[in-house]
């Protein structure tokens, strides 16, 4: 009498199951690697870095929060192309990298469930020039009436050297 309920038991859920497919309520999308993946999940929204280019290496990720994630998985993507899983599970909606060298980097939040992982995120790009300067307008020295003056800057962009030179004439 057990075996025969559990055979029942095993025919309701599959013809339930069999019934919620047809009717679009669930869909699976993805079983890669073992990961149920379902159709409709929310997916988060990674903003883009600011500042761009970045020179002290140190960038801060910001992205959407998803209803019933239990938290988020962070990719980076070095200059040479290697992809990278720098954070296993955080629950917050930013985070701080620190110590990128000179490239383009860049990055991907994925969604993390209770027993399986989520939709991925946009990837979002970065250019670290570490050490370079950026231009900035030259300030006006206070108490001349007619001036000129040369204002040399030093820029540092992927590893060529230039100069801005700034020219400003005040009659």
């Amino acid at each position: 009498m057990k075996n025969k309920s559990c055979i029942s038991l095993g025919v309701i859920v599959c013809l339930l199951i069999s019934i919620f497919l047809s009717m679009g309520s669930i869909s699976i999308i993805s079983t890669n690697n073992n990961e149920l993946k379902l159709a409709g999940d929310p997916i988060p929204s990674l903003e883009p870095i600011v500042p761009s280019p970045n020179f002290d290496g140190i960038v801060v990720l910001k992205w959407s929060l998803v209803d019933g994630a239990g938290g988020y998985a962070i990719y980076q993507i070095d200059p040479q192309g290697v992809r990278t899983q720098i954070v296993y599970n955080t629950r917050r909606d930013s985070y701080q990298i620190t110590g990128l060298t000179s490239g383009i980097w860049q990055f991907q939040v994925r969604v993390k469930y209770t027993t399986r992982f989520g939709e991925s995120s946009n990837i979002v790009s970065i250019e670290v020039i570490i050490g370079g300067v950026l231009p900035t307008e030259p300030t006006e020295p206070t108490g001349s009436i007619n001036y000129i003056y040369l204002i040399v800057g030093f820029v540092l962009i992927g590893g060529i050297f230039g100069f801005i030179i700034y020219r400003k004439v005040k009659k």
